[in-house]
């Protein structure tokens, strides 16, 4: 755990492909590694089995719930 980052990205929880990836935002159609490298807060496109990468910039990354669930509301 580090209590030094700069940002925290939070997602609500994983979704079905990113759950049997092992990875935050691992299904192809979603947009945030694209937005992170595009938006200028990677130096590349970083790859979602490269999350732990996140730290070197100082980035850390977590879900609301950290079970695949089918929408968001299922938790609540």
């Amino acid at each position: 755990m580090r209590r030094d980052l700069t940002v925290l990205f939070c997602g609500i929880n994983p979704g079905r492909v990113s759950a049997t990836a092992g990875f935050h935002y691992a299904n192809p159609a979603n947009l945030f590694w694209r937005g992170l490298y595009e938006g200028g807060l990677t130096p590349r496109q970083l790859k979602p089995e490269e999350t732990a990468r996140l730290l070197d910039y100082g980035y850390g990354i977590t879900d609301l719930v950290s079970r695949l669930t089918r929408s968001s509301g299922d938790f609540v």
